[in-house]
């Protein structure tokens, strides 16, 4: 990957503008060329393959952010869930946490696949690096 990739999203009344360096277009077109495809859904092998080369982009591109959220995740893990994920008054399941930006890019890709329970499953036993429970 090109080392010098550089995006800027901003909003102007009302309006989003995208200012991409070429080596993130590139990588977009690439990806969506590998997909072969307008998905809406994760539905086959190769979309979780790109799933698992939008992850690498993602450290690849956004070092710091990768870096952060690692550390957050962490934090999570040994101060708000025990071993199973619940809180200490368990109420709440933590089942799992993905960077903002990682989110709004995977869901460029995949806008309509929910994140719902039977996903999630599928999506941390690929990606055990977002898994909070059961560690």
């Amino acid at each position: 990957m090109p080392p010098n990739y550089m995006a800027k999203i901003y909003e102007v009344n009302g309006q989003t503008y995208l200012e991409a360096h070429a080596g993130d277009v590139e990588f977009v077109d690439m990806m969506l060329n590998k997909l072969g495809r307008n998905a809406a859904f994760v539905e086959t092998d190769k979309d979780w393959e790109l799933i698992g080369d939008l992850i690498r982009w993602f450290i690849y591109r956004f070092p710091e952010e990768s870096k952060e959220f690692k550390e957050s995740l962490s934090m999570i893990r040994n101060t708000r869930a025990n071993e199973k994920g619940y809180s200490k008054t368990k109420e709440i399941k933590y089942i799992a946490i993905l960077p903002p930006r990682f989110l709004r890019i995977f869901q460029k890709f995949y806008p309509l696949q929910e994140l719902n329970k039977s996903f999630m499953a599928k999506f941390l036993k690929k990606f055990p690096l977002f898994k909070i429970a059961d560690r």
